[in-house]
């Protein structure tokens, strides 16, 4: 389980995200050509049942890609910080991130996708449920693989962008069930992004 997954997860329990995160061979769109979506820019936090506080800071990293810089306060004064680079697509009124875990050894295994909403007042993050793309790919629904003994994941798609939004909008209240909801955060002055 990727550190976002263990944040997410203590972000917000109701989530109840079990197992690995599903990986994609290929981002949604050409990275080259991707813009960057303003509404995500700002300081992000969320406050779970168990008293961990989770801040996300999201920031531009060139003319295409957003870093998001992801800080777990647990109530004993512990810290855990995470940082991830991401680029946007929007596929009519749905808007996904394809991230990049960024530590070494883990950039080749491909991307996280993450569906969001993002205004003013608030923030929302959605990961693709592991067990409806495993009966996805199973039933040929999908292309990739799934196996249960690799280290990073048990689920990888395979399939070209297009045909992985087509799979992503047909099937999107069943891959994306829930949901964590984070609102703006106050920088203190003279703050940022680590």
């Amino acid at each position: 389980m990727t550190a976002l997954i263990r944040n997410l997860v203590s972000a917000a329990a109701v989530l109840l995200l079990a197992g690995c995160v599903v990986w994609t061979r290929q981002p949604l769109s050409d990275t080259a050509t991707a813009t960057i979506d303003e509404a995500l820019l700002g300081a992000w936090q969320n406050s779970d049942v168990e008293g961990d506080h989770v801040e996300l800071d999201i920031t531009r990293s060139g003319e295409h890609l957003v870093l998001i810089a992801l800080t777990t306060l647990k109530p004993d004064g512990g810290r855990n910080i995470a940082q991830y680079k991401a680029q946007t697509t929007v596929a009519g009124e749905r808007r996904y991130l394809s991230v990049m875990d960024m530590r070494p050894g883990r950039r080749e295994i491909g991307f996280m996708i993450v569906k969001y909403d993002a205004t003013p007042g608030g923030l929302a993050l959605a990961l693709i449920d592991e067990d409806e793309v495993k009966r996805a790919i199973r039933a040929g629904e999908i292309e990739g693989m799934v196996d249960a003994s690799s280290e990073f994941s048990d689920a990888t798609i395979e399939a070209t962008p297009g045909k992985l939004l087509a799979f992503l909008a047909s099937h999107d209240a069943a891959l994306f069930p829930k949901s964590v909801a984070f609102t703006p955060r106050e920088q203190a002055p003279g703050a940022s992004a680590p």
